[in-house]
């Protein structure tokens, strides 16, 4: 049974002195395995993790949180799960848990970085992070890393629209398809299909890919204004 997305989680938690505690009856937190990876999970006795990931609640209901600061998560049981292609650590709690342990967040804008290369510019970006959501992704800088970016929303907004494709044709943005099916994602550092014109290729960054890229994978896509910014 699919499960229903919701944006209010508040029902199914309590807050006792700093924690969260949760009051459902099962909760699972499925948080991207590539955290690992970029040194944004740690897995002890506790989880510290970057706070965004998952909550599936009672086998019912889905929540995506998007906290930009690292969290600690008190678990019963963890396993790992691959589910459309992606790999995730999951998290297994029960009823009076402690979902978090600390709801005050520290502040580190050195996040900011790890963040950007994981879903830009590897394009790391897990399916329940979808094209609407992902818009998001930024919003919190300054209060949950105590950094503003100062960035115009709408840069993010390109940019996300260049690497959100077509699952069955990459070179197609997703934009321009039904957005009926999941989409690929190309990273920014993807020469292949990133850009999809053949001057982008052999003008912007790591020229030796490019130029490999340019002479096996034919395009006859015009040079595209955006990409051409974003490989300068």
């Amino acid at each position: 049974m699919a499960l229903i997305k919701t944006n209010n989680i508040a029902p199914f938690f309590k807050r006792k002195e700093s924690q969260w505690i949760f009051t459902g009856k099962k909760l699972e937190v499925w948080i991207p395995k590539v955290y690992q990876e970029r040194d944004l999970l740690t897995i002890g006795d506790d989880v510290s993790t970057l706070g965004i990931f998952q909550l599936r609640i009672d086998d019912a209901l889905s929540a995506t949180m998007m906290i930009l600061s690292r969290v600690t998560i008190e678990f019963l049981s963890v396993r790992t799960e691959v589910e459309d292609e992606f790999e995730y650590i999951v998290l297994s709690l029960e009823k009076d848990s402690v979902f978090i342990s600390n709801i005050f967040l520290v502040k580190d804008n050195n996040l900011i970085y790890s963040i950007f290369v994981t879903f830009l510019a590897l394009g790391k970006i897990p399916p329940f992070l979808t094209y609407n959501i992902i818009q998001s992704l930024f919003d919190n800088d300054k209060k949950h890393c105590g950094i503003d970016l100062k960035v115009n929303h709408s840069i993010y907004e390109m940019i996300y629209a260049h690497m959100f494709r077509s699952n069955e044709d990459p070179y197609m943005f997703y934009r321009h398809t039904p957005m009926n099916k999941p989409p690929v994602i190309v990273p920014i550092h993807q020469i292949s299909h990133g850009p999809i014109s053949t001057s982008a290729r052999i003008t912007g960054s790591y020229l030796t890919e490019g130029m490999t890229s340019a002479l096996v994978d034919d395009t006859e896509h015009r040079p595209s204004l955006v990409e051409n910014l974003l490989r300068a």
